[in-house]
């Protein structure tokens, strides 16, 4: 196996990860966000000042002031990195390759005609500018050099990429980046191309009705619920033929919406406090995250539904892997480019994990 994993590697083809090895990777990298979180928040704060959102950032930090004073935004800042990214770009570098030692003067002066050429073919000077922005905004920048197979119809040649800073993650504390056991690079990715590589049902709980469970105990007897049919098997069945459950579950009135009660009463039949031995257990071995939101300010409410969930989880056999609370978020429109980024990396390094 070692032999042939080395050979695969060689020749350029995929090299298969084991499920416990991509486990281990995604607790390495949920470890490494979690000690980058102040990092990604300046940088988030940096870029709100950038498109005069100051005033949002500083509300969050309770340095907003009187909400009725006038807040005024000014064009200062904007003019400044212009002007700093202007006098970058009339110094765009040029690469000189310059010799170790006399014997390799021709080599030197050919791969000093050869870069610019490769450069200017990759479109670089935009890449640089790209760069030179977040410089400006953030104070560093980061390239990532690849090798593109589909470049040269097929051939290959490097692709140099201007990396977000907001998808690396590597050791906390390390002040050299070389000294970091692991380093990660994620990306988003289209929705739509993800759906196509991935079968999702998505489900809307407040557009169905589903009847309240009487406590009556049938389903003890029978493994099955005495109320007529009204959709609550066919979602257990939804959630028997996948792999994964995501809930998003909102507060209302300090606790979980009504129908995800209704739904979480009703699945009794199905949970590990039925005593009726063989009782199907659809949810059984799920891996299960959550995204709970409120309108309100603090947390403790999106705590309390994460625990809904999570105890859903255990009477159910599946397996809860944590969720992400947002407030202030009364509705899509609501959330925040950093609640946006939030969500979505922490979705994905979820979705890692399976």
């Amino acid at each position: 196996m070692e032999q042939e994993t080395r050979t695969a590697r060689d020749a350029g083809a995929p090299v298969k990860i084991g499920a416990e090895a991509v486990r281990a990777a995604a607790e390495v990298l949920r470890r490494y966000r979690a000690g980058k979180q102040n990092l990604d928040r300046r940088i988030i704060d940096n870029e709100q000042f950038w498109k005069l959102r100051h005033w949002e950032q500083m509300e969050k930090a309770g340095e907003g002031g009187n909400p009725e004073d006038v807040r005024p935004a000014s064009g200062w800042l904007v003019n400044c990195i212009l002007s700093k990214h202007a006098d970058a770009m009339d110094c765009y570098p040029e690469p000189t390759v310059l010799p170790r030692e006399p014997g390799d003067r021709q080599e030197a002066e050919t791969l000093s005609r050869i870069l610019p050429v490769l450069l200017k073919n990759d479109r670089f000077r935009r890449t640089y500018s790209k760069a030179w922005w977040d410089k400006l905004k953030s104070g560093c920048a980061v390239y990532g050099v690849f090798w593109d197979a589909g470049k040269l119809n097929g051939l290959g040649d490097i692709a140099i990429r201007r990396m977000d800073l907001l998808n690396l993650f590597w050791e906390p504390g390390v002040t050299d980046i070389q000294d970091s056991p692991h380093f990660f690079s994620t990306e988003l990715q289209d929705r739509e191309a993800l759906e196509e590589r991935y079968e999702t049902e998505s489900v809307c709980l407040g557009e169905r009705s589903i009847a309240f469970c009487r406590g009556c105990k049938q389903c003890y007897k029978t493994g099955r619920c005495v109320l007529p049919a009204d959709g609550v098997e066919e979602l257990l069945h939804r959630m028997e033929r996948n792999d994964a459950i995501l809930f998003a579950v909102p507060s209302n009135w300090g606790d979980v919406p009504a129908q995800f009660k209704a739904l979480i009463d009703r699945c009794t039949p199905y949970a590990d406090i039925n005593p009726l031995p063989g009782h199907p257990r659809p949810a059984a071995g799920k891996r299960v995250f959550a995204a709970a939101l409120r309108a309100g300010g603090r947390t403790g409410e999106c705590e309390h539904l994460l625990q809904c969930v999570e105890h859903w989880s255990g009477h159910m056999g599946a397996e809860y892997d944590g969720g992400v609370m947002l407030t202030r978020v009364d509705g899509k429109e609501d959330l925040t480019l950093e609640q946006e980024v939030s969500v979505k990396s922490a979705v994905k390094a979820w979705i890692s994990k399976k």
